[in-house]
């Protein structure tokens, strides 16, 4: 298990959630030289999806930079497990990419604004009760 690349990895945004979920595993069994060699189901059962949702992911990470993949077969020519090589220097910029809320600024986002610029007003529009509401606790 490699720290060093498991930090770097958490770092990166690679667009999907399950994506950094693969590639933190992959971090996790790596050598210090970014190496492993996890088969694809397990990485499945680590991750817990589907095998082809693994093969899809580890498609689009090597795409955007983030390894290469080393296909390797025994002497009869039977596929052995992969061989992934950890490029995390290399990533490419992810389209989609968001910075959220007071990242970045140096300063918190706005407290007096909530979620989505919805006042914290309850009610009608107009800010008066709405029905089923008064400004006295209902007793029963």
């Amino acid at each position: 298990m490699s720290m060093k690349l498991m930090a770097q990895a958490m770092k990166i945004k690679v667009g999907n959630p399950i994506r950094k979920l693969i590639l933190l595993k992959l971090a996790d069994n790596a050598n210090d030289q970014g190496e492993c060699w996890p088969s694809v189901p397990y990485i499945a059962h680590q991750c817990e999806i589907t095998d082809r949702s693994v093969q899809k992911h580890l498609h689009q990470l090597a795409a955007n930079g983030l390894l290469w993949i080393e296909f390797r077969k025994n002497e009869q020519g039977m596929n052995k497990s992969n061989v992934y090589h950890l490029t995390l220097n290399n990533a490419t910029k992810i389209k989609g990419e968001n910075i959220t809320p007071g990242e970045g600024t140096g300063s918190p986002p706005d407290e007096s604004k909530t979620p989505g610029g919805v006042s914290g007003t309850r009610g009608s529009a107009s800010g008066t009760p709405g029905r089923g509401e008064s400004g006295t606790p209902r007793i029963s």
